[in-house]
């Protein structure tokens, strides 16, 4: 759903449609490559009539594209509430979902390892490495986005990538369990595996109780990064 509401849900919808290609000219499969773009072309036709049609016509569309980068310079509320220093989101992060933030950082870091390093520490197959490096860098590269973007530090512009930001929490478990597995065997193991499912179950039902005091009970009104920061003291 919300892939489909954000504009930013556009990042996910890129990186999916380059990561068939790319399996898709690994094998040569042209004609299926030729279906896809004109598909994929026929839709955004479609989409961007749509948007013209909606918006009474191209002038308006062009005028209100054109107005919507230029207002998160000067709204009041984003000036106010989503500006600041980069660092406030990754803050914000560790606010919100502190070890998830943790597993998924530690998840993303091995990704950037070379195949071979990669293939060597944990039991990925072939395909399984270019999806998990998909899935790690889309994540990363729509935070760097509203990093970049001015007064646009709200995590409600995350909303896309919620989901594969804790897939990849759940992957930078299932690494850390890997590579605990190769210290320690039997009954040890066991043990590690028990303190992991407590350390997880408790760190859902915290954050849990957080969003019903600040979010239900509070009744903040966004996800932006000031609002997000200033729960803390509530």
């Amino acid at each position: 759903f919300s892939v489909l509401v954000k504009e930013l849900g556009a990042f996910v919808y890129g990186g999916c449609v380059i990561y068939v290609l790319v399996l898709l000219y690994r094998q040569r499969a042209w004609r299926t490559i030729g279906l896809l773009g004109i598909g994929g072309l026929a839709g955004a036709a479609l989409s961007v009539y749509c948007l013209i049609s909606v918006a009474g016509g191209l002038a308006p569309s062009l005028t209100v594209y054109r107005h919507l980068g230029e207002a998160t310079y000067t709204n009041p509320y984003c000036v106010e509430y989503q500006g600041g220093p980069w660092y406030l989101s990754i803050w914000g992060l560790w606010i919100l979902s502190p070890l998830n933030f943790l597993l998924w950082a530690f998840a993303a870091g091995l990704s950037l390892l070379p195949e071979h390093r990669l293939n060597g520490s944990l039991p990925f197959r072939s395909l399984e490495i270019p999806c998990f490096r998909l899935i790690s860098w889309m994540s990363a590269m729509l935070l760097a986005t509203i990093l970049i973007l001015p007064n646009s530090q709200s995590f409600r512009f995350l909303a896309p990538v919620y989901g594969p930001m804790y897939l990849m929490g759940g992957m930078g478990l299932w690494a850390v369990l890997h590579l605990a597995a190769r210290k320690v065997q039997g009954f040890a193991f066991r043990v590690v595996c028990g303190v992991a499912a407590l350390v997880v179950l408790g760190g859902a039902i915290a954050e849990y109780q957080q969003f019903l005091r600040v979010y239900i009970t509070r009744q903040i009104p966004d996800l932006s990064v000031k609002f997000v920061i200033d729960s803390r003291t509530m």
